[in-house]
């Protein structure tokens, strides 16, 4: 008899949580925070994750506008593309969040522009580009996405975009997420850790996918894990054990506040991974080249004295004959033309600023190859 109050009691309580639970999550999507991005990710054994295929991702800007991505078929942000490549020159992107570009409609990322703007000129063949940049992608994670859809697709054109924060996200000592590969150098011989795949094999199954469906779908539930993800990256950068060699930077820091033997451990691997992925396209009777995104901040600073991996970049990429492709001028006649160019990431004004640079690179390049 004493029991069936407290079992009431406690039914009472969990109806009042989850009723005040459906109420935070109906305001946080009629309301949703400047900042808030829901997306819906997979374990992936290739790169650690990628999105769930056909699953939309939603972003909100600082100004409160609202974006609604749907992943592909094959797990991007981007549209749909056949397997068969029915005569397009295919040009592929890969990258992190400025590839992803999640920021604006799909029609007005720069890669969608690009396709468009070559088509509609009398440029022959007709060209074909798919993205497979993906938030918090590094340099080696987009290298083995792209191994994994280079023949598969039957790419023509490899284009890696370069962003200021890619080579931290290789470094384990730097890069907290544990269900990602890290690249690593055994006596100069570059290698890959995948001990994610083990110790995450258990989100392919149920009940975790089941959790994963509902928690990745909920504007409250996504905002607790981020937030949580948040603190327990703050805990592993500030554990003594870790910080034994002196300060442990964030990936976006700029090199200015690296230690020194972090600042060779990013350069040594970056290197290795370039090499080895340039390489493999090249050898394959392909074209690769890198498209590099400078730091906003270090936008209108010449390159000899930006705070930045620019110049280490264009230097390697010049030593091992790989093409650089630097979009820098005009993003800085954009500003100064009052025109803004980023906007957390880029603005529209950006894209159309880097479709531009690319398509004329792109005239040129296919003359040569021609």
């Amino acid at each position: 008899m004493k029991t069936y109050p407290l079992i009431k009691n406690f039914f009472l309580l969990f109806i009042t949580f989850f009723i005040a639970c459906l109420l935070i999550e109906m305001v946080l999507r009629i309301f949703s925070a400047p900042g808030t991005k829901i997306a819906c990710y997979m374990l992936d054994e290739v790169a650690g994750f990628k999105y769930y295929p056909y699953s939309n991702s939603i972003y909100v800007s600082k100004k409160g506008k609202c974006v609604i991505r749907k992943a592909n078929k094959f797990g991007y942000l981007d549209k749909n593309h056949s397997v068969e490549k029915e005569g397009f020159y295919r040009i592929a992107f890969f990258g992190d969040s400025f590839t992803e570009a999640l920021q604006v409609p799909l029609e007005n990322t720069f890669f969608r522009i690009i396709e468009n703007r070559i088509n509609n000129e009398t440029i022959s063949p007709k060209i074909e580009t798919l993205s497979f940049g993906v938030s918090s992608y590094g340099t080696l994670q987009s290298y083995l996405t792209c191994k994994q859809w280079i023949d598969k697709l039957d790419l023509d054109l490899v284009v890696y975009v370069f962003y200021e924060n890619d080579l931290g996200d290789q470094v384990k000592q730097i890069n907290t997420l544990d269900m990602v590969p890290y690249a690593q150098l055994d006596n100069g011989n570059l290698s890959i850790d995948k001990a994610f795949i083990g110790k995450y094999s258990y989100k392919l199954k149920e009940p975790m996918r089941t959790f994963k469906f509902i928690r990745d779908r909920s504007f409250l539930l996504s905002e607790i894990y981020r937030r949580m993800s948040l603190l327990k990256k703050q805990f592993r950068k500030t554990k003594p054990s870790e910080n034994k060699n002196g300060y442990i930077p964030d990936q976006n820091d700029p090199p200015s506040k690296w230690p020194p033997y972090l600042i060779k451990t990013a350069e040594d691997l970056g290197a290795e991974v370039l090499l080895e992925w340039n390489n493999s396209v090249v050898s394959s009777g392909r074209s690769f080249c890198v498209l590099y995104i400078p730091r906003e901040d270090q936008l209108e600073i010449s390159t000899e004295n930006q705070d930045s991996w620019k110049k280490w970049l264009q230097d390697f990429c010049y030593s091992s004959n790989i093409v650089f492709i630097d979009p820098t001028s005009a993003l800085v006649y954009q500003k100064k033309m009052g025109n803004p160019v980023y906007d957390d990431h880029f603005s529209l004004r950006g894209h159309s600023a880097i479709s531009d640079v690319f398509v004329s690179w792109f005239k040129d390049f296919k003359q040569i190859v021609e």
